[in-house]
């Protein structure tokens, strides 16, 4: 599998894979460890920097929000002349505190979703509401957004 498209990004398929694999392996080893995740909370910030030799500056908003055993998490991000881009994610949080996304939107010109039926473990990619691709989905599968959030949780879990 190529990770790398020729315009330097990964691929979506790349993308998933690595998801895959990062959520397989540390979930094992903390499996005693019940993570504790805060109710709610909002984050904003700004980021600048420099892209094809042209000065830029964004702003961003990340939200966590926890009921239950359900969660949403949103990353938004607002640049001049360039636009939005807002991915979410949705999902469980199992008596382990371990995160399952049922869901996973990235929207900025289009919306690719991915929709995770652990169930059936299977899951589904949509473009734009068209069903492209189907495949098997593996225990511990995280996706784009909360993975970074299932990360934090395990390294707060260790935390001394």
């Amino acid at each position: 599998m190529h990770a790398r498209r020729t315009d330097g990004r990964l691929s979506r398929r790349a993308c998933l894979g690595a998801l895959v694999a990062a959520g397989c392996c540390p979930g094992a080893v903390l499996a005693s460890a019940a993570l504790p995740w805060s109710r709610a909370w909002v984050l904003d910030y700004e980021v600048s920097g420099r892209a094809r030799g042209v000065p830029y500056r964004a702003s961003s908003q990340l939200r966590w929000e926890a009921r239950d055993s359900a969660y949403t998490a949103v990353l938004e991000m607002r640049a001049p002349l360039v636009g939005t881009r807002t991915q979410r994610s949705e999902g469980r949080i199992d008596d382990r505190g371990t995160l399952r996304p049922d869901r996973f939107t990235d929207q900025a010109r289009r919306e690719h979703r991915y929709e995770l039926e652990w169930a059936r473990q299977r899951y589904r990619y949509v473009r734009e509401g068209e069903p492209l691709r189907e495949g098997a989905l593996p225990a511990g599968t995280q996706d784009r957004l909360s993975l970074f959030f299932q990360l934090g949780g395990w390294a707060a879990a260790q935390a001394p």
